[in-house]
C-alpha cells in the first residue's frame, strides 16, 4: 500500500485513532524515512586517512591535571599519540566556539608526535582545520607542521599561506589578515602541482603552487606550535589530513562539517551548499 499526500510522504499515519510511530515492511522501517547520516572525516576511504585531531574526542585526550593535556591521540587510529613536550598545554572549553574544546597555542606551548606515517612521495593531499591564529601578523608563526616544512599554515608577510607537499606553497590573494577569530581553513594539493587554499568555505587562492625549494624530507615527526615560530594566543580545535585530493563536492562537505560543528556557518559564503545545514 502506498500512502501519499500530493507528492510528499505523509507527516502522520493513523490506524483508527492511534497515530503510528513507524511503518515496517518485512522488518525494514519504511516510514518515517530516516535522515541520512551527517558527513564526517570517516566518510573518506580508510586508505586515504592520515591524521585526525579532534579536541571534542574525549577518548583521544589524556590530561595530566585539570585542563593540562598530556597526550592527544589520532581519532583515525593511524598515527601515534601527540605528547606535550613543554609545560603541558591547555585543552579547554572556549566560549568563542560555543563552549567546545580547543588546544590553546601559548608560547612556549608545544606538542609533538614521533614515528609518523611517512607522507614523503605522496602526490595528492587534503587538509582542513578549525584554527584561531593569534593575530600577530607578519611574525611567520606556524601553528602546526609536519616536521621538515612539508605541510603547514603560516602567518607570513601580513598574509596567510599554506605550504604543502614537497614544500609547494599557495598564498591568499587578496591578502587575508589574521583577525584573532576562529576560521575554517582548507587546502587541496593535486599531483600536477595545482593547489587550492580555502578560507571559511571560499577559495582564497587557486594556482599552480610554486615550490620553496629543497623538497620535503621523509616525515617522521609532526609538531604543534613549533617553539621556533610559535603562534601566541591562538587555538586549534580540529585538524584532519587525507592522502588524497578531495573533489569539490567532498571539499565543501568537509568545510560545512567544520563550520556547523563549531558555530562558524555564518562565515560561509551565501552560495555555499552547506550554508544553512550541515552535510
Amino acid at each position: 500500500m502506498t500512502i501519499r499526500i500530493g507528492a510528499d510522504a505523509p507527516s502522520a499515519i493513523y490506524i483508527g485513532s492511534q497515530a503510528a510511530s513507524a511503518v515496517y515492511v518485512g522488518g525494514t522501517q519504511v516510514w518515517p524515512v530516516a535522515a541520512p547520516p551527517l558527513w564526517s572525516p570517516l566518510d573518506v576511504a580508510p586508505a586515504d586517512r592520515l591524521l585526525w585531531l579532534d579536541a571534542q574526542d574525549a577518548a583521544a585526550t589524556v590530561f595530566s591535571s585539570g585542563t593540562r593535556i598530556l597526550t592527544w591521540g589520532d581519532s583515525f587510529g593511524v598515527q601515534p599519540d601527540f605528547t606535550a613536550t613543554s609545560a603541558n598545554p591547555t585543552l579547554s572549553a572556549d566560549a568563542a566556539i560555543g563552549g567546545l574544546r580547543a588546544l590553546r597555542l601559548e608560547n612556549p606551548t608545544q606538542m609533538s608526535m614521533s614515528g609518523a606515517a611517512n607522507i614523503a612521495g605522496a602526490t595528492r593531499q587534503s587538509y582542513f582545520a578549525v584554527l584561531r591564529l593569534g593575530g600577530v601578523v607578519g611574525a611567520n608563526a606556524i601553528p602546526f607542521a609536519f616536521f621538515g616544512n612539508s605541510l603547514y599554515i603560516q602567518e607570513f608577510g601580513n598574509n596567510l599561506r599554506v605550504v604543502g607537499l614537497d614544500q609547494r606553497q599557495v598564498v591568499a590573494s587578496p591578502p587575508i589578515v589574521s583577525d584573532g577569530d576562529y576560521h575554517v581553513f582548507g587546502a587541496i594539493f593535486e599531483s600536477g602541482g595545482q593547489a587550492v587554499f580555502t578560507y571559511d568555505g571560499a577559495i582564497a587562492r587557486a594556482e599552480s603552487a610554486g615550490g620553496l625549494g629543497g623538497g620535503a624530507p621523509a616525515v617522521s615527526r609532526i609538531d604543534i606550535n613549533h617553539p621556533s615560530v610559535p603562534v601566541v594566543g591562538g587555538a586549534l580545535a580540529e585538524w584532519f589530513v587525507f592522502n588524497t585530493a578531495l573533489n569539490e563536492t567532498d571539499r565543501r562537505k568537509a568545510e560545512g562539517y567544520l563550520a556547523h560543528k563549531y558555530g562558524l556557518a555564518a562565515n560561509l559564503p551565501a552560495t555555499h551548499p552547506y550554508k544553512s545545514a550541515a552535510p
